[in-house]
């Protein structure tokens, strides 16, 4: 058997939503059958939960940081739901630190996480384990098939197979960076993704059973760098 891969996962918090129960049941399928063979990172975003709690706390006059904890916690149960939901596959604790991914990866095959501080998106988080782990490719699982561009010629969007930082930078500038709410990707992410020339795939995470070809090397979605 050749050297055992590690691969981090940003997974985005519109599969925990009600509507995306059979596209979960799927991802977990396939991160079972992935893991038999690979090392994974997951880490899950807040979705509908976060962006709730987090309106909560605005109308209840709380400050950013009140709100960036809320979604932090909203990130840690849907990590809790996955963990759980791999049937001891994953490693016992949803890791809260850096250090503890890492000590947990040695235990086991899949280590799931979510926030870690306030401030940082859970992009920022995976980017840093990326960083830390020396996983040269992230890959984040969103609910559209990449990054797309007005085409005027076509008088349409079109899918954007390949970015330079620089060029996706510009694109998510316009976005928004607020509590429960980074859009696309977070900027800061993306500078210390640059900093350590690690790619980044976006993804359609409607599609869980492209991870498999992705692991592999195929870049189904748009990748940056």
């Amino acid at each position: 058997m050749g050297k055992m891969g590690t691969h981090v996962l940003l997974v985005g918090g519109f599969i925990f939503s009600e509507e995306y129960l059979p596209t979960l049941k799927d991802f977990l399928e396939t991160l079972k059958k992935i893991s038999k063979k690979e090392k994974i990172v997951v880490v899950a975003g807040g979705g509908k939960l976060a962006r709730q709690l987090v309106k909560k706390a605005e109308k209840l006059g709380l400050t950013k940081t009140d709100q960036d904890i809320l979604g932090i916690y909203a990130t840690r149960i849907n990590g809790i739901l996955i963990k759980s939901a791999l049937s001891g596959r994953a490693h016992g604790k949803v890791a809260s630190t850096l250090n503890e991914v890492e000590v947990g990866l040695k235990l086991s095959r899949i280590v799931v996480c979510g926030g870690m501080f306030p401030g940082q998106s859970t992009d920022t988080v995976g980017t840093l384990i990326a960083e830390k782990l020396n996983v040269k490719k992230i890959i984040k699982m969103t609910d559209v098939e990449g990054v797309y561009a007005e085409d005027s010629l076509l008088g349409r969007t079109r899918l954007l197979e390949k970015l330079s930082y620089k060029e996706f930078q510009e694109i998510i500038s316009k976005k928004d960076f607020e509590p429960g709410k980074y859009e696309l990707f977070d900027p800061i992410a993306l500078r210390i993704a640059e900093r350590s020339k690690i790619k980044v795939l976006i993804t359609d995470g409607r599609k869980p059973r492209n991870l498999r070809k992705i692991i592999k090397g195929s870049n189904i979605g748009t990748i940056i760098g």
